[in-house]
């Protein structure tokens, strides 16, 4: 029996539940109830009981969306430290085409210097290419967390 409309399109999408059975309802009011005030406050502890569901899968939601967004995180920092080795990488190449040193403390690196031919030609714009991957890939997650901090505020 649907008393008011919008307690039927509050409990819209809960599903009925055996704890909604008058019988598990809980404890009925000591004195005797006309049917019409005990079906009003049957329904009036079912939509306590939708309430609480409707609580609890928020409290879940919310758990699932924290969780989520620390991987998030945890995937960019790894993302990030890829682009710092990466760079350090491209940085090892650049030093070991140079003749001459920018710091006197610096020198090339001997076994790259004498073997330039098994160093492939474009391996410098490879490394350059999967960093910008990384940025690209770093960008996205930001706006999925975004987004997910949007529906955060929503729930």
């Amino acid at each position: 029996m649907i008393l008011d409309a919008k307690i039927h399109e509050d409990n819209q999408g809960m599903e009925k539940s055996p704890d909604d059975d008058p019988q598990k309802l809980g404890q009925s009011p000591k004195k005797k109830l006309t049917r019409e005030q005990r079906l009003e406050w049957e329904e009036r502890t079912r939509e306590d009981n939708v309430r609480k569901r409707k609580h609890e899968r928020v409290r879940k939601l919310l758990a699932s969306l924290n969780s989520l967004s620390a991987a998030l995180f945890a995937t960019i920092t790894v993302a990030e430290r890829q682009i710092a080795v990466l760079q350090d990488l491209r940085n090892v190449f650049l030093t070991s085409y140079r003749r001459k040193p920018f710091h006197k403390n610096v020198a090339p690196i001997p076994i790259l210097s004498e073997n330039r031919e098994q160093i492939l030609p474009n391996t410098i714009d490879t490394i350059n290419e999967v960093v910008q991957e990384r940025e690209s890939f770093i960008r996205k997650v930001k706006g999925l967390v975004e987004n997910m901090d949007i529906r955060r505020k929503i729930v």
